[in-house]
């Protein structure tokens, strides 16, 4: 499995699962577990999958943490309706160059 597309399926499961914790009423972890369970599991193999075959630790870390940043701020977003601000994007933004930077001085 391409390492890229790992670290996509990965970050893909983890967005569903925080948006299933944030909109979900589940009266307890086990209510929760039969929902998030499998999303969990395919993140986890996403996430081993990316480690191991991305070119470097350092690519695969940055790589894996921006996707898993757009997705989260767009499921925050889109999906529960909540408006990033001003801090958020500056974050975001910062996180951005400096994954940007780890991959062109790497050549991942």
């Amino acid at each position: 499995m391409n390492w890229v597309l790992a670290s996509l399926l990965a970050n893909v499961s983890i967005m569903w699962i925080e948006y299933l914790n944030r909109t979900g009423d589940y009266p307890t972890f086990l209510a929760a577990i039969r929902h998030t369970g499998p999303l969990i599991l395919v993140g986890q193999l996403g996430l081993f999958y990316t480690f191991r075959g991305a070119p470097t630790f350092l690519t695969a870390w940055a790589i894996f943490t921006t996707g898993n940043a757009v997705l989260r701020l767009l499921s925050s977003y889109v999906l529960v309706a909540e408006p990033p601000g001003l801090w958020t994007l500056l974050g975001y933004g910062l996180m951005f160059l400096g994954s940007w930077t780890i991959v062109s001085v790497k050549g991942g």
